[in-house]
């Protein structure tokens, strides 16, 4: 038998735990609302999906097709599996016991306490999440009282703005569409329906395995780049998005930067591995001139005619 996709949540297969899909269902609607099983804003789903959730003994024709159904806060799935659906739907997270924020710019930043790790599907389908840790990369700088982190719509032309249900009609074919840099996070239109990329998204890699074609700066192109740094021009500015806006930012404008490493064209975001690495070219070449002064200066004094002292 074909290995199963591994779920990145806690489910219970119907199959395996002898259940029906009614009494899951039922378990669902006693503990979150899901809304209807084909969400909201996403897309109906694809040709190969069923437009309702199957069942677990019913038969399927593409073998390994993925299909997500309800609320992305509490999503069940089906994979075809040897020709039958294998069904699973998760432990949905709690939800807060004074209810869902409506907006986006309501809930960012605001305190969520006594709600900690719950979950609410917000302004058609993005998710936002109470919290302790709404900042976890790189480093998580936790908070108290828990606060709501939000997910930022996705502004790419053709994608979605929320991650769209696996299964779920798509176009063009070939999109890609990052939802950030989980594994699993990105999502491709293939044959008319969006699955799962098996390459990583939005976070660099940095491992040798990863790349090809490595070539090593020389002096002249760390220069250049410490010269790219030096000619950066700042700006301060406020984000056009509601739940982003309200305090002024530090930063460049992308527009600015055009073909430079720190710009990441596709996703219109700042590349911030590239963009540290510039900075590690301004230090590196800042280290080499303060070692040539040092030098000079060294010289300078070794050349210097001994000092003699006056005759009393």
């Amino acid at each position: 038998m074909r290995k199963s996709i591994v779920w990145s949540v806690s489910v219970s297969v119907l199959v395996a735990c002898g259940g029906t899909s009614e009494d899951a269902d039922a378990g669902l609607d006693a503990a979150h609302d899901t809304g209807s099983d084909t969400g909201s804003d996403t897309g109906s789903p694809s040709g190969r999906c069923p437009a309702e959730r199957p069942g677990p003994t019913e038969s399927c024709e593409h073998e390994g097709l993925v299909c997500e159904y309800g609320a992305r806060s509490c999503l069940s799935f089906a994979e075809c599996v040897d020709g039958n659906w294998l069904v699973a739907v998760p432990r949905c997270p709690p939800m807060p016991p004074d209810g869902c924020p409506s907006t986006r710019a309501e809930a960012q930043g605001e305190a969520c306490a006594g709600a900690e790790g719950s979950v609410c599907d917000v302004e058609g389908d993005l998710l936002c999440r109470c919290t302790s840790c709404p900042s976890p990369s790189p480093i998580c700088v936790p908070v108290d009282p828990p606060v709501w982190a939000c997910e930022a719509p996705n502004m790419e032309p053709g994608c979605p703005a929320a991650q769209p249900r696996l299964g779920t009609a798509c176009a063009p074919e070939g999109q890609v569409c990052d939802y950030g840099c989980e594994d699993g996070a990105r999502r491709v239109c293939v044959d008319g329906g969006w699955t799962r990329s098996s390459m990583p998204g939005g976070c660099p890699v940095s491992t040798q395995q990863a790349k090809r074609d490595i070539e090593y700066l020389d002096a002249a192109a760390v220069e250049a780049l410490a010269t790219a740094v030096e000619t950066t021009r700042l700006a301060t500015y406020e984000y056009t998005d509601p739940a982003r806006s309200g305090r002024r930012r530090l930063g460049f404008i992308l527009e600015d930067q055009a073909g430079s490493f720190a710009v990441d064209p596709e996703q219109s975001q700042v590349d911030l591995y590239g963009y540290t690495s510039m900075l590690v070219a301004a230090v590196q070449a800042q280290s080499r001139r303060i070692e040539e002064l040092e030098r000079e200066l060294a010289a300078i004094r070794d050349a210097r005619p001994p000092t003699r002292r006056r005759a009393r």
